[in-house]
């Protein structure tokens, strides 16, 4: 049959290829290479394929022979490529040559290796690591690759295949931000063509260095980066033997001061003081990190150590960035502590600490006082704690201050300082959390200590306090259950039943046991009337499911989760929608995770602008986008994936991002950016107590190691009350009714603090805002009315602009209003249970509500006075069945059935 044929081209018998003996094509390291690093594997590539003949490697170390290596060893390996490697333990600062015996490796067609004989075909010199004068500087010029770093820079790989290894893109010092080569630098880069983002931890090592006889060695080095991915790790050793394990040796950690994430120039870290560590071998460590989800590439040049006889400029680094004290009753006092560090001081200033508002600072827990001072000698190079206590002098209010850390010659720190007197029964304290692969049996996946993970979560949820918790990434549900019946009394939990892959119509999917869950945790004095459900999927965990788009959008069934529940603060009730997201991830390839990432945003803002368009819903969770802007690398314009809500004012806003990402805060350890966040519908706005939103950094404070032992992420901190007497817009009411052809604006304020000016503003599609007229302030509580004359045909949004005497102002949420369509009234839940919520549209007078039984029999009559735009009716007493609700308002009569289960 023709198909066991194949047509190929002839190879003759005396074709040179099977004439020909092998021959060498490259030596690693080449021949007459000088500095060669000690630690490399010695290797042959060869012309053409070959197996092993008979015969021996020999190693000369300054001319005496070493053991010979007979060719057969399993140790001498043949891999592909046509490569070979042996073992060789070379020494530093030794002069090599290596001679292979000839027949040792021949061809297929038995053409025998003709041997390496001359002591000068394969010569070279191993770097001597006897530690490196200062000044030095290694500028890579010189490397040549394949694992040859010069000067005497040795890589070590814990997990990964790829290595540091040279690259021809250096830095070009005429053109920072330049992509075009320029010779040379050191890359290191955890993608892979083939497989995508993997695993990989390697280590950069210089050579010893010398900082013996120094006065302050300052190092400085320039990087740059590009992808998503972690940034490097700048270490220090004394106790490195320049060869093996460097997790073996001390390593301390020092600020590398790298770019942010996916910059993509050239940044230099300058100034960095090496003085504490004045020993004759110290080694300088750069560690990378890549996941299965995303890999950096990084980029190392330009590498100096100089003497310097003057210190560098001082420098302040304090162990957090703001402190929650959360309730403390006027005429009471919490304490917090954080750390701080000073280092390089000079001119005998020291460290001055000084706090504002209702907060006081010691050195000693004992003594406290508006501000504090450590002496040079006590801080220099030193960790000093600090506490703050916080006391409130009235009730009833939020305080806001600042605990200013400051020294002679360098920038002030400061950490935001927050506290409240409002009675905990009266808000909703809130927090999402995203876990790191909580309980993960995979010891790759999260903190590797999973026992110690779980202690410290036991310890951290307690301790904030708060109501709701929206936790993701929770893999083992026995142990988050665990921590919540011990150590959480009067607290409840609720978990997700699907993940990531986690269809077991999928093919390969996941056992739910090791997926990542979406869950909360809640205060049941708090929140009760629990009722739950996967959004956006066509029933989950279902064949049917798997055709979905949302299905890939939401990290292929990683939908959102939302908790329906009864909100209780201080007597007052609202049922409030939660939903926390865990949203996908920039895996690679980077650009279609951010399209499925925007296309899943787009679909949830619509679906709840949909099915719950007056409704107070909070969205919290971990986003994997900033909202500002994206950090996915390669999106021009930066748009963040969740434009869709930015741009919906009229429905939508983040209290994170005004509060923490437009303020330069960070979410998680690595990243400079808030990837966490909380989006509140447009009906949840103005119960959100302002200043209250905080990335809660302090916590690592509860723990050894946060970010090693418990998770990659900080909790986020967000708060709301119903009590209008509480809120910071001090407005009772606002609506807008038709007056004929006029619109009738009326507000109400229950009071005024330094207020000027209320600005009018209308929009027609709820987000291009401009002003209809202004209306002077009392400066006192009152009643307001504006009449704007000449309304849109079609949609009309208004909100008031709240302006302060200095200039300052605040928004109230908006109202929409429709010209040229008839009153809308919508009925929701159906079927009902406990109570009816009604919404009202286009209604410019009193509605009056009557539920009629199926024999028509009234049996609830509620009149909904004028400028009601939504209400909840109770259906208490009212037995299950079918029912007609009937409505009676400017447009007439309209009825709707009802079913009451």
């Amino acid at each position: 049959n023709l198909s066991d044929f194949a047509v190929t081209a002839p190879v003759p018998r005396n074709a040179g290829y099977t004439t020909m003996a092998p021959a060498i094509t490259s030596l690693t390291p080449p021949n007459s290479t000088a500095g060669v690093p000690y630690n490399i594997t010695l290797s042959m590539v060869f012309d053409k394929q070959v197996v092993k003949g008979s015969g021996t490697i020999t190693v000369y170390e300054n001319g005496v022979a070493g053991t010979p290596l007979d060719v057969s060893d399993p140790s001498v390996v043949l891999g592909s490529n046509n490569t070979i490697t042996f073992p060789a333990t070379l020494a530093q600062g030794k002069s090599y040559y290596i001679l292979i015996s000839p027949g040792a490796f021949k061809d297929a067609y038995n053409n025998a290796f003709a041997g390496i004989t001359a002591p000068t075909a394969w010569a070279f010199t191993t770097f001597s690591n006897t530690g490196t004068s200062i000044p030095v500087s290694f500028d890579f010029q010189n490397c040549t690759g394949t694992g040859l770093l010069p000067n005497g820079f040795t890589q070590f790989s814990v997990n990964g295949t790829a290595v540091w290894d040279c690259t021809g893109f250096g830095r070009d010092p005429n053109a920072p931000g330049g992509t075009a080569p320029f010779p040379n630098a050191v890359q290191m880069n955890g993608y892979d063509n083939t497989l995508g983002n993997v695993l990989n931890t390697d280590w950069l090592i210089s050579p010893a260095l010398d900082l013996t006889g120094t006065t302050y060695p300052l190092l400085s080095f320039y990087s740059r980066t590009k992808f998503n991915g972690a940034p490097l790790q700048l270490k220090v050793s004394t106790d490195y033997t320049g060869t093996g394990d460097p997790n073996l040796a001390t390593w301390i950690n020092l600020n590398g001061k790298f770019p942010a994430q996916t910059s993509d120039t050239w940044t230099q870290s300058a100034n960095i003081n090496l003085a504490a560590y004045k020993q004759p071998k110290v080694y300088i460590a750069f560690v990378y990190t890549s996941t299965n989800d995303d890999g950096a590439r990084w980029t190392l040049d330009d590498i100096s150590i100089i003497n310097s006889t003057t210190p560098p400029p001082p420098s302040l680094s304090v162990s957090t960035n703001n402190i929650e004290f959360f309730y403390a009753p006027s005429g009471n006092t919490l304490v917090k502590t954080f750390t701080v560090i000073g280092n390089d001081l000079a001119g005998g200033t020291g460290i001055n600490v000084n706090a504002s508002g209702m907060f006081e600072v010691s050195k000693d827990n004992s003594s406290y006082a508006s501000g504090i001072n450590f002496t040079e000698a006590e801080a220099n190079d030193q960790t000093k704690t600090v506490w703050v206590r916080f006391a409130p002098n009235k009730a009833n209010q939020n305080f806001t201050g600042l605990v200013t850390v400051s020294t002679g010659g360098a920038a002030d720190t400061s950490v935001v300082v927050k506290g409240t007197s409002i009675d905990p029964l009266k808000t909703l304290e809130v927090v999402n959390w995203n876990m790191e692969w909580f309980g993960s049996s995979d010891p790759t996946l999260g903190p590797s200590n999973k026992a110690q993970q779980k202690a410290n979560a036991q310890t951290i949820l307690p301790a904030i306090g708060a109501d709701l918790y929206a936790l993701v990434e929770v893999v083992d549900t026995a142990a988050l259950g665990n921590i919540v019946r011990s150590s959480m009394p009067g607290y409840n939990y609720i978990i997700c039943n699907y993940g990531s892959h986690g269809n077991p119509f999928e093919s390969g999917a996941s056992p739910m046991s090791s997926l990542q869950k979406e869950a909360f945790v809640y205060n049941t004095a708090v929140i009760s009337n629990i009722d739950t459900t996967s959004l956006l999927s066509n029933g989950v965990n279902t064949a049917a499911d798997l055709t979905n788009p949302n299905y890939s959008y939401w990290s292929s069934g990683r939908y959102p989760f939302m908790m329906t529940a009864d909100v209780n603060l201080g007597g007052i009730v609202k049922r409030v929608h939660f939903v926390a997201v865990h949203a996908k991830a920039n895996t690679s390839p980077t650009a279609t995770s951010y399209d499925r990432r925007k296309n899943g945003a787009i679909a949830l803002h619509d679906y709840l602008n949909t099915q719950y368009p007056d409704d107070p819903i909070i969205i919290l969770g971990d986003f994997n986008d900033d909202l500002d802007s994206t950090i996915t690398d390669g999106i021009s314009p930066r748009y963040s994936s969740y434009k869709v809500f930015t741009d919906d004012a009229a429905a939508f806003s983040s209290p994170t991002l005004t509060a923490l990402s437009l303020t330069g805060k960070k979410s998680t350890i690595a990243y400079n950016d808030v990837i966490d966040h909380v989006v509140v519908s447009n009906e949840m706005k103005p119960f959100f107590l302002n200043a209250s939103a905080t990335v809660l950094t302090d916590v690592a404070s509860l723990v050894a190691n946060y970010g090693t032992t418990t998770s990659d992420h900080y909790p986020i901190f967000t708060r709301f009350a119903f009590d209008a007497a509480l809120l910071p817009v001090k407005l009772a009411s606002f609506t807008a009714v038709k007056n004929g052809k006029s619109v009738q604006l009326e507000w109400k304020t229950t009071e005024e603090t330094n207020s000027a000016t209320f600005v009018v503003e209308r929009s027609a599609d709820g987000s291009n805002f401009s002003s209809r007229g202004t209306v002077a302030a009392v400066g006192q509580a009152a009643s307001y009315q504006f009449i704007d004359a000449s309304p849109l045909p079609g949609d009309n949004y208004y909100r008031l602009k709240q302006l302060d005497k200095d200039n300052k102002f605040t928004y109230s949420k908006v109202i929409k209003l429709n010209f040229g369509k008839d009153a809308i009234v919508k009925l929701s839940p159906n079927p009902a249970s406990s109570y009816l919520h009604v919404t009202l549209e286009n209604v410019g007078s009193a509605i009056t509500v009557t539920l009629l039984d199926g024999n028509g029999r009234s049996v609830k009559q509620v009149i909904l006075s004028q400028g009601t735009s939504s209400a909840d009716i109770s259906l208490a007493g009212i037995g299950r069945g079918v029912y007609t609700v009937r409505m009676i308002g400017p447009s007439g009569v309209q009825t709707q059935k009802l079913v009451i289960q």
